[in-house]
């Protein structure tokens, strides 16, 4: 498999913390499934069937959602989600469109600040699209590395559109009056 490492272009994509406006973070977490087990002496949650996790513009949509925590302090060290595919919807910053990233399975890790999107992974941002077997994105050093398959067909896959500029106002001209 072959390694890329797209830091430049691709980093406007995903330019702030797990795609995160600042005020996300400080947002409630909703979750809703069919079914929740959680187990604090092991330190592992497990949501299933038809999971919506929302916070601030954050949507993560999901069949199986594996919240993975120390049971001493509770403290989140890892996420896991995974659907056909699993869905992760946000706005990055209040100028900027949404992100969208779907993977039949998506990792969190919290202390290295890592995201995972494994096999098929997809990151759309307005017209640009990033395709990959597997997509890594080190939110820390603001690097996003893709590797694709051994199949043509699974080769990374980026769409890059200009961004538009400001186009410049004309002054409006004032007919003259010319009534008598």
């Amino acid at each position: 498999m072959r390694l890329v490492n797209i830091a430049v272009g691709f980093a406007t994509l995903l330019s702030a913390p797990v795609w995160a406006l600042q005020a996300d973070r400080q947002q409630p977490v909703y979750i809703e499934a069919d079914r929740a087990d959680m187990d604090d002496q092991k330190g592992i949650s497990i949501y299933r069937g038809n999971v919506s996790l929302t916070q601030g513009t954050m949507v993560l949509k999901c069949e199986i959602l594996t919240a993975y925590h120390t049971p001493e302090s509770r403290a989140l060290h890892k996420v896991v989600i995974e659907g056909s595919p699993a869905r992760f919807r946000q706005i990055p910053a209040q100028d900027k469109e949404e992100v969208i990233a779907t993977a039949p399975k998506m990792e969190y890790l919290v202390d290295k600040q890592m995201v995972y999107l494994l096999d098929k992974a997809e990151v759309t941002q307005g017209r640009n699209i990033f395709r990959g077997k597997k997509i890594e994105y080190n939110i820390n050093d603001n690097q996003v590395h893709a590797e694709s398959g051994n199949t043509p067909s699974e080769r990374v896959r980026v769409t890059l559109f200009p961004q538009e500029k400001a186009k410049p106002t004309t002054p409006v001209q004032k007919t003259p009056d010319l009534t008598p």
